[in-house]
């Protein structure tokens, strides 16, 4: 082995060591040959100035004693002694003259010969790097913030949304955007970086908030925000019975009802065994319509009554009082095991809905309705909405505040198509609200609602997790505007890197031959291949290494597709 590395050493040492001779005596000749050549046209003229044969003469007489010379155009030929030329003044002045023209050039050719050398090596060098550089034949490259805020402005798509010296695409919130990340890696400081640009354009913002850090930083009372959180003494009282029934619907179970107890009835499901029986979820979940409906019929709309009667009624009792509706079924004589079961899941289930009593009875109320209702007619210049809970009462309230943003989102979706204008939908850690149905509608029309999403989660496996592979992928690939903030999870480093796409390049390769015999194999063969090769534009130890605040970005518009961003700290 040892053996080896030195025969291996010594090859490519006396190779590298016949390249540098073979190039230096090239760059010193043809440095040398170009200098004296420009030295000699610009000295010629001064040389032909002097008299040449007396100073030529002059050297001889000093080499000689006699001489033979001719002076005039008749060439006639006369002895002279040398001391008598050495003693000749215009001899000696002509003699001079031309040695100090003969130094000057030598010194001037040498200095540009020099010059030329150090111009030839730096050519060289610079080929040297474009030989060895890849050349890109087609795909993309990764922009700096830079590049892309001045493609975008020349093309006049440039948004009023930026991030640090990047704006992102003109009307692209519309499509949504989408920051995920590792735990630390940056994305709440990013969404920072553009809640303020929305409360500067006056844009109507929903913001789920499960930290309370949203509240504290952006809450505007004088704006005309509305707080919903049974455990912030700030918080106004929803008005369950206004947006879970139409005014003209008599008290029918609707829509809005039927997906509020979806939400409600199903958020806990994930927590439960894998491919748990829905039963007895769905069973509580039409009880639970059944009665809310029931209320409002007999013109009891009370979330005391309400919350009474889905912890306290027996089967018995239900049974009275919802004979002539779809709940019938799950109440039966014949099976009161399987209804009292049932009871106990829509109890415990629908225990989020106990703490619409934690507040005040004289708390102002808010309405989903008239709020949408203002947005419409307000043209989106209304406050605030944060939907928001305590880190340690989260787990109690998160199941109501996932319901109140799918009512949201449907909500949206009543006042009608205003592609003008702009409301916004902001949570951090969506994964945390469960499935919403609504979300993969408004990913997929809100646009024309004027809907934008701005979400962030830690990974696009708790959206998978949530929504299936399929719907999973669907709402993933609705993002128009997709952070990358670091990940170092293998599975979503690779799909991320996918993503973010190919680039062909070319590659000079170089190949060096050796032998053993002086005279054939002893003289080593350098040539150059170009090779075609496709990789990707961002490797999984590229997002692996990315530091805090650090991102690359996918923009929806072509020409700046791929960008890497070091968000400004908020």
């Amino acid at each position: 082995m040892i053996l080896n590395n030195f025969i291996s050493g010594g090859q490519i040492f006396l190779h590298k060591l016949r390249m540098f001779k073979q190039i230096m005596f090239y760059i010193i000749l043809i440095s040398l040959f170009w200098g004296y050549l420009i030295a000699g046209y610009l000295y010629i003229s001064k040389l032909r100035k002097q008299n040449l044969t007396m100073g030529f003469s002059y050297a001889k007489a000093m080499m000689i004693e006699d001489l033979s010379v001719s002076f005039g155009k008749s060439r006639n030929k006369s002895k002279l002694k040398s001391k008598n030329i050495l003693f000749n003044i215009q001899g000696r002045s002509s003699y001079q003259k031309i040695v100090a023209i003969i130094n000057e050039f030598l010194v001037i050719g040498g200095l540009i010969a020099f010059g030329l050398l150090l111009l030839i090596f730096i050519f060289w060098v610079k080929f040297g790097q474009l030989i060895k550089k890849d050349r890109l034949i087609e795909g993309g490259k990764i922009l700096f913030a830079e590049e892309v805020a001045k493609y975008l402005k020349e093309q006049q798509r440039d948004s009023k949304i930026t991030i640090g010296k990047m704006p992102l695409v003109r009307d692209s919130e519309t499509k949504h955007i989408l920051v995920t990340g590792a735990t630390g890696s940056g994305k709440t400081n990013l969404i920072h970086n553009i809640l303020p640009q929305i409360v500067v354009q006056q844009h109507p913002v929903i913001v789920i908030d499960q930290t309370g850090e949203m509240v504290a930083k952006y809450y505007q009372k004088e704006r005309g925000d509305v707080i919903f959180n049974p455990f912030d003494k700030r918080s106004h009282n929803w008005d369950f019975w206004q947006d879970c029934f139409d005014n003209n619907d008599n008290g029918m179970i609707n829509d809005r009802l039927e997906n509020f107890a979806k939400i409600l009835f199903s958020f806990n499901r994930k927590k439960n065994v894998m491919n748990s029986d829905p039963f007895w979820e769905n069973s509580a979940e039409v009880i639970f319509t059944c009665l809310a409906s029931y209320l409002k019929q007999k013109n009891q709309q009370s979330i005391k009554t309400l919350n009474h009667l889905l912890r306290c009624s027996n089967v018995y009792d239900l049974r009275k009082k919802l004979s002539k509706t779809p709940a019938a079924r799950y109440l039966d004589n014949s099976n009161n095991n399987t209804a009292s079961s049932i009871l106990s899941v829509m109890a415990t289930s629908a225990k989020p809905l106990s703490y619409l009593e934690k507040l005040p009875k004289k708390t102002a109320k808010f309405s989903l309705t008239k709020h949408f209702y203002d947005i419409k007619h307000n043209k989106g210049k209304g406050g605030w909405l944060f939907l928001a809970t305590n880190p340690s009462k989260r787990e109690l309230t998160l199941p109501l505040i996932s319901c109140l943003v799918e009512l949201s989102i449907s909500l949206l979706m009543e006042i009608g198509i205003d592609q003008q204008r702009r409301c916004w939908f902001v949570v951090d850690e969506l994964a945390n609200l469960g499935k919403l149905p609504a979300l993969n509608l408004i990913m997929t029309e809100g646009r024309k609602y004027g809907a934008c999403v701005l979400a962030g989660m830690q990974s696009i496996n708790q959206l998978f997790e949530n929504y299936g592979n399929y719907s999973g992928n669907i709402i993933f690939g609705q993002f128009g505007t997709k952070f990358f903030f670091r990940n170092s999870e293998p599975t979503i480093a690779k799909i991320i890197s996918e993503l973010c796409g190919t680039t062909t390049i070319s590659r000079q390769q170089k190949n060096i031959s050796f032998g053993a015999n002086d005279f054939r194999d002893g003289i080593s063969y350098t040539s150059y291949t170009e090779q075609e090769k496709n990789k990707l534009l961002v490797k999984y130890q590229d997002l692996a290494k990315l530091n805090v605040g650090q991102c690359f970005v996918l923009l929806p518009e072509t020409k700046v597709r791929l960008a890497k961003l070091q968000v400004p700290k908020i």
